[in-house]
């Protein structure tokens, strides 16, 4: 009962995270999915039979105002540097045909991923074609406490809920972004690198990187390559 209190607490309270335009922070999938509304009124899921609901386990994905997605890299890398870290697991969860289904993939998108887009089992393409190619997933067991959803709360509602009504400022998207398509506003606000992490191992925390390390490699290099250039050049 413990488990399966917290994963209903977390689910709706997922479910109550949105955007400034109305639009859901989140997406979720499996049986959660369909009972969302069933959630607004908690009496319907606690008359439900065990066998009936969702175990204590949630599976989504994160979505932009905009209704993009977010990459669950993206997110499983941001909570590994919270306050309070957060490791979720990302991907298909070694269970291609349970995520191939609840993501809509057909034979031939799945196909296509793997064959034009390389996509295989623990890399890090989390989009393709504006889907996504996993999820993320958290799970609750009996050490779990009520804590711990108010922490996944919390990140998800600071982290991705945009509660800007001025729409200059929303999201350009990677690729108006790679393209130069910036808004000015956006382009034109003075940005400053603090810190650096780094992730030599997936779904493991980010590593800090010291940023004189990073001046003293990168001055090794050009001059490595300063060397390199005279001695074509001679």
């Amino acid at each position: 009962m413990h488990t399966r209190n917290l994963s209903i607490e977390a689910a709706l309270r997922l479910t109550n995270i949105q955007h400034h335009n109305g639009k859901p922070v989140v997406e979720l999938y499996g049986q959660w999915s369909m009972l969302i509304k069933k959630m607004r009124n908690r009496l319907e899921i606690f008359n439900e039979s065990t066998d009936e609901l969702q175990g204590p386990i949630i599976s989504f994905n994160v979505l932009r105002s905009d209704g993009s997605y977010v990459g669950y890299n993206e997110v499983s890398k941001l909570a590994a540097l919270c306050s309070v870290p957060i490791q979720f697991r990302t991907g298909c969860f070694c269970n291609p045909g349970a995520c191939q289904d609840a993501l809509n993939l057909d034979e031939d998108k799945a196909k296509r991923n793997y064959l034009k887009n390389k996509k295989v089992c623990g890399d890090h393409i989390d989009i393709i074609g504006g889907n996504p190619t996993g999820a993320i997933r958290i799970s609750v067991g009996k050490d779990s406490i009520w804590e711990d959803v108010d922490v996944l709360i919390s990140f998800i509602q600071r982290t991705f809920a945009n509660n800007r009504t001025d729409t200059s400022m929303m999201h350009a998207g990677e690729h108006s972004v790679l393209e130069g398509n910036i808004p000015n506003d956006v382009a034109t606000n003075t940005s400053r690198l603090e810190e650096v992490y780094v992730f030599p191992i997936k779904s493991c925390a980010g590593v800090y990187v010291s940023l004189h390390l990073i001046i003293a490699i990168s001055c090794v290099i050009l001059s490595f390559l300063q060397i390199i250039v005279w001695i074509i050049t001679k």
